[in-house]
């Protein structure tokens, strides 16, 4: 509501005010303890109403205030200007090092990488095909970093329908937490796992992220980074509107031993979300 209409909504309550206790006077004007009395029940009672809508307006505006945060943070979490800053830094180290066909070939991979970024920066959601080729590229150019550091392995079963919508760069938050809290952390090799299927009958994706890197305890939002947190306050508003939701769980990955190494998440998404979100009307 504006400023201009909030004014309009105080003016008629003065107004209620005021006919309120003209009626009194007119219908009690040989008793002035009733005209008191009746005056100060109907003021109590507008300034009461007043308070009510007060709040809801409080509380819309507060609404439309996080609705812009999530959108400004959502952007944010795929423009990293660290990462951006590292990742142009690889394409110059391989071609003051004459070695073109890295080069050319990070390069390439930089553009798809900020095509899709930029194409989803006013979006809820994107085709998953999209969501796996963002991760693809930003791994590509981590390792390119970091050589042998770490490697990673992305499967997608065949049957799996790519043009599935899914939360924008959800699991991209995840991949990239495995990579800068789990395997970036360890003595040799990282591997990060991402694994997507899908059940027909439930209607839903199911999406599993593992790393073999340091153990985090991922119900603590201290582990977290920026954009799992903005990913989550997705999450949680997309299912406010949905009778199905989005599951996320998160569980200790181990070994061919049985011995701990790193983090495994499950996301479980919906295959028919509504992902119309709007801001809080005032």
């Amino acid at each position: 509501m504006s400023a201009k209409q909030k004014f309009g909504t105080t003016l008629y309550l003065v107004i209620g005010i005021l006919i309120g206790w003209i009626l009194t006077v007119w219908l009690f004007k040989n008793n002035f303890a009733v005209q008191l009395l009746i005056s100060l029940l109907i003021a109590c009672g507008i300034y009461i109403v007043f308070l009510l809508q007060k709040k809801k307006w409080d509380k819309a505006a507060q609404g439309q205030a996080d609705f812009y945060n999530l959108k400004t943070g959502l952007q944010q979490s795929s423009l990293d200007p660290h990462f951006l800053f590292n990742a142009l830094n690889s394409v110059s180290f391989s071609i003051h090092k004459d070695s073109r066909e890295a080069a050319i070939s990070n390069l390439s991979t930089f553009s798809k990488f900020m095509r899709i970024s930029l194409n989803n920066t006013d979006k809820f959601c994107h085709d998953l095909n999209e969501e796996i080729e963002f991760i693809k590229n930003y791994l590509i150019l981590e390792k390119f970093r970091f050589k042998d550091q770490f490697d990673y392995t992305i499967s997608v079963q065949p049957y799996v329908n790519d043009l599935t919508k899914v939360p924008v760069f959800s699991v991209f938050c995840f991949v990239e937490n495995a990579l800068k809290k789990g395997v970036m952390t360890r003595q040799g090799e990282g591997k990060i796992v991402l694994q997507v299927d899908e059940n027909p009958k439930d209607k839903e994706l199911i999406i599993c992220i593992s790393d073999n890197g340091a153990y985090r305890d991922l119900t603590n939002k201290d582990n977290f980074t920026h954009n799992i947190k903005v990913v989550n306050m997705l999450i949680d508003r997309l299912n406010a509107i949905n009778d199905k939701k989005i599951k996320v769980s998160y569980s200790a990955n181990k070994n061919d031993s049985g011995e701990v190494e790193g983090c495994k998440i499950e996301m479980r998404i919906p295959t028919e979300l509504n992902y119309k979100l709007a801001p809080a009307t005032i």
